[in-house]
């Protein structure tokens, strides 16, 4: 008769079943001699020899394993203690130079702080370059060896926009540095956010543009508007990251304004603000215009000159350190009687250039809709004046109930904005409110950036017009 080899995993089931042969009859014998000692039979005895030897196989076939994968680190020159872990700012510098160390990374998430490397890919690199950390943005002592060879590559890394594509903006360049140090600080409240029983206390509302939106219950059985990043359709980058870093540290900046969004808790993508039952005020332009006096029109413009002049007033000083990007009548949430201006991800904070002693221009590159400014149809440096325009945008749908140009298509209504020719608006009206209005949306709406006035300066005159006409512009909306 022929016989085979018993393999390993036929051996341990037959064993195994051994055992629970000699447990049954264990058991039968302590029945029927009434044995109830550890120790007793002769059948207990068998069970647990046989239950020495299985666990002995098995502690050899880990033994056996355990020296199969130390025999594979040394036949691969590899040793445990040859991993060298970096810091990220310096894992940064070393795939721009030598992109072959490591072949795939997934930025489609919060960057880690380290990642571990094999020290042998190091030893053709011989450079040594320090690094300022990229998220952090002081210095450190953190370096890193890379080849001069891989220089011009990275520079070719450094302006490829695709590269840049999903990196924030630097606060820092040769030319410029924050204008103060809080635009380079965040306060997250990440224990509220783990705190809530999100299968009772979550519920989902709308989505937005970049943000799904959530009604939250406190423990009071208040509620509150919770907005986490949409998943799916944006991505969780480190450009989307710091979007919503600077839309929470805005809120919080600008806390003592009451005509500026609240903000309860923020965490990563997340944020909690309160929660606006009477919409925007876009909504209620379009919807309500018929049922507003003149008065409340007015009231309505100088609450949104107002909020404009808080933000790009946060530190007291009258230098802009805030451009809000997307300034528009959507933007304001009506909550407590008071409009209250938000969504501050699309703005940037204004540097300084310490050489010139003025604040540092930026661009944008992708400006849609009507209500712009011409140097953002233009596509050359900008400045917060840019609001200050879109502010004249907002008193026009003040005025007439309906958004600027809205009769022309986005196309033709930026070229006549770059051409510098005006939105035709009825002017007809002798109303005293109306004709405030229209000399606000002059002053706003000036075609060269430096020659408009600052948000405060349209305020002082709206405030000044108000108490003229006698409209009580701060009390609570609709009393």
């Amino acid at each position: 008769m022929m016989s085979r080899r018993i393999t390993s995993k036929e051996s341990s089931s037959r064993g195994q079943a051994h055992v629970e042969t000699i447990r049954r009859s264990a058991s039968k014998e302590k029945k029927v001699h009434g044995q109830h000692s550890l120790f007793g039979g002769s059948a207990t005895r068998k069970l647990l020899v046989a239950r020495y030897y299985l666990e002995r196989k098995s502690r050899s076939l880990l033994l056996i394993a355990l020296c199969l994968a130390v025999l594979v680190l040394l036949m691969t020159g590899k040793t445990l203690d040859e991993a060298a872990t970096i810091p990220f700012s310096s894992f940064l510098l070393l795939r721009n130079k030598e992109p072959s160390v490591i072949q795939r990374i997934d930025f489609t998430f919060h960057k880690p702080r380290t990642l571990e490397i094999s020290s042998d890919l190091l030893d053709t690199i011989n450079n040594i370059t320090s690094l300022r950390d990229p998220i952090l943005g002081y210095n450190t002592n953190d370096t890193i060896e890379v080849s001069p060879a891989h220089e011009k590559f990275k520079e070719h890394l450094e302006n490829s926009k695709r590269y840049n594509r999903w990196q924030r903006d630097p606060i820092r360049t040769e030319e410029c540095e924050p204008m103060h140090p809080w635009q380079e600080t965040l306060f997250p409240s990440c224990l509220d956010f783990h705190a809530m029983d999100l299968q009772k206390d979550l519920r989902a509302i709308t989505d937005g543009g970049y943000n799904s939106v959530f009604r939250i219950t406190d423990i009071d059985g208040s509620h509150h508007i919770m907005k986490i990043l949409k998943y799916g359709d944006t991505k969780h980058t480190d450009r989307n990251f710091d979007r919503v870093r600077r839309d929470s540290l805005v809120m919080e900046r600008a806390t003592g304004s009451p005509y500026v969004m609240d903000i309860y808790g923020y965490c990563g993508f997340s944020q909690v603000v309160p929660v606006g039952r009477h919409g925007d005020l876009n909504g209620i332009l379009r919807g309500y215009y018929d049922q507003l006096s003149q008065g409340q029109k007015l009231e309505i413009a100088t609450q949104v000159a107002q909020a404009l002049a808080d933000v790009h007033d946060l530190d007291g000083d009258g230098i802009s350190s805030m451009s809000h990007g997307d300034f528009a009548s959507k933007q304001y949430i009506l909550i407590d009687g008071r409009f209250k201006l938000n969504d501050f991800n699309r703005g940037r904070f204004i540097r300084w250039n310490p050489t010139l002693n003025e604040p540092c221009p930026y661009t944008i590159e992708k400006n849609g809709d009507k209500f712009r400014a011409p140097e953002e149809y233009k596509h050359v440096p900008q400045t917060a004046a840019i609001d200050v325009w879109a502010l004249g945008s907002v008193f026009v749908q003040i005025v007439t109930g309906h958004g600027i140009w809205n009769n022309y298509d986005s196309e033709e209504a930026q070229h006549y904005i770059v051409e510098g020719i005006r939105y035709p608006m009825d002017r007809s009206s002798t109303d005293p409110i109306d004709q405030v209005l229209y000399k606000a949306i002059d002053m706003c709406q000036v075609y060269e950036a430096k020659d408009r006035p600052k948000a405060g300066e349209v305020l002082e005159y709206l405030k000044a017009e108000a108490k003229r006409l006698d409209v009580e512009w701060d009390k609570p909306f609709g009393e």
